[in-house]
């Protein structure tokens, strides 16, 4: 092979590479910039109200147990479960599409996300869930991130009051 086809193969290949880093998933290029992936455990669920009041949120408590995973490939998963639960507890968020519904004071679902670093938004694209109604849904949440620490925040109803839940998560460490 004479220097002139080596070098087109080897200027092929160069444009081939760029191309292909040009072309790779956002999501996966911001989440990978901001740190969102690893497993992240709940330290604090509050709801409050536009005059800033704390209230107490029945179905899975202010103090629940839960685990929250984002891989870098834009897969997602959560499970909330409420802390001392019982088996008497049935809820649903029919009344609030931007929820999940809980069953006996249990949550989860998975799914994929997509993150929105100028709006701060991650949204998490639900493939299965306890209630198969949530399935298709997307769940919006705005996000806080610093270093091992994670706030997502949204509006939703505590019963029929409209509240800001901020969960707040730190990362699992080996």
């Amino acid at each position: 092979m004479n220097n002139k086809k080596a070098n087109l193969i080897l200027t092929m290949f160069i444009v081939a590479s760029l191309i292909a880093c040009v072309n790779r998933t956002s999501r996966n290029d911001v989440s990978n910039a901001i740190g969102f992936e690893g497993t992240w455990e709940l330290i604090s669920r509050i709801d409050k109200t536009e005059n800033d009041s704390t209230v107490n949120e029945p179905t899975l408590g202010s103090d629940p147990i839960a685990l929250l995973m984002y891989d870098s490939f834009g897969n997602m998963s959560v499970q909330i479960m409420k802390r001392n639960r019982t088996d008497s507890i049935i809820t649903n968020n029919k009344i609030n599409s931007n929820n999940s519904n809980t069953y006996n004071g249990y949550d989860a679902y998975f799914g994929t996300y997509t993150i929105d670093s100028s709006k701060h938004e991650v949204n998490h694209n639900i493939k299965g869930t306890i209630d198969k109604k949530d399935i298709g849904k997307v769940l919006t949440r705005k996000y806080s991130i610093s270093q091992d620490t994670l706030q997502l925040f949204f509006s939703t109803n505590n019963g029929n009051l409209p509240v800001t839940r901020t969960l707040t998560w730190i990362r699992v460490k080996k």
